[in-house]
């Protein structure tokens, strides 16, 4: 179930979402926010929880394409129904994939561009043991496997010339702030334990370019902690998501 809060600046939409959220706690519920403010940090802080504050200079970052041991470890959902971990871990990583490059390039992938991006993660999670990062994706796409192009019946060049623009798109989003806080092995990990974690994005409130990467990576890796079995109940919150999607 989903819930979405609307309303004015001012109007109480963060005061709203915590007196469901907080007050859930005490019945054995847990927070996971990424937040463009701080306010969520705050509350995280004052409940005894996790504080994630992502920026120049924080000294954190976040591997988007992150891949808990728990989930891999799972054989079945939380409604006891047999999974492939993996299966589920990549098609995640996919999304986010083309995700960040639709941002950058304003538009939805055609198909070509779809089936480049995923043959460039698979490339990238063979070379990296299942771990990569944005990096090794964009390496992928500058350099495609001749034998993933074959075996979809293309040469090198074909899937090279189908990936031109997502290529740019990634080799772009690179030189962003996602350079410094997304790409590399996450230097923090998500407190299953904690009654709040929250993410706080609020030193690039007002950076309109970087938020909307900042917030969809940051989305990213927290929901891959959260897709793992058994982790209890939990209200995930986008404070602020409409500036993603806008």
């Amino acid at each position: 179930p989903n819930i979405l809060v609307a309303g004015e600046i001012g109007s109480g939409k963060t005061n709203t979402t915590c007196a469901l959220t907080l007050r859930s706690i005490p019945l054995g519920f847990r927070v996971a926010a990424v937040d463009a403010k701080a306010d969520w940090a705050r509350f995280a802080r004052s409940y005894g929880g996790s504080a994630i504050s992502i920026g120049p200079g924080r000294g954190n970052r976040l591997n988007p394409l992150d891949v808990s041991d728990a989930l891999l470890a799972a054989r079945v959902d939380a409604e006891g129904h047999p999974i492939d971990p993996r299966v589920l871990a990549k098609a995640a990583q996919l999304r986010l994939l083309e995700g960040l490059i639709e941002i950058r390039l304003d538009r939805s992938l055609q198909v070509a561009e779809r089936t480049a991006v995923a043959l460039a993660l698979d490339q990238a999670l063979t070379a990296c043991g299942g771990q990569p990062i944005l990096s090794d994706v964009a390496a992928a796409l500058r350099a495609p496997d001749p034998d993933l192009a074959a075996g979809i019946a293309r040469t090198t060049d074909e899937v090279l010339h189908a990936g031109d623009a997502a290529r740019w798109a990634f080799d772009g989003l690179l030189s962003t702030v996602a350079k410094d806080l997304f790409d590399g092995p996450s230097t923090t990990r998500f407190d299953s334990t904690a009654p709040i974690v929250a993410i706080d994005l609020s030193d690039l409130y007002n950076d309109n370019a970087n938020l909307s990467i900042a917030f969809t990576c940051a989305s990213a890796w927290m929901e891959a902690a959260l897709a793992t079995p058994g982790n209890g109940q939990r209200f995930a919150v986008y404070d602020e998501a409409w500036r993603v999607l806008a």
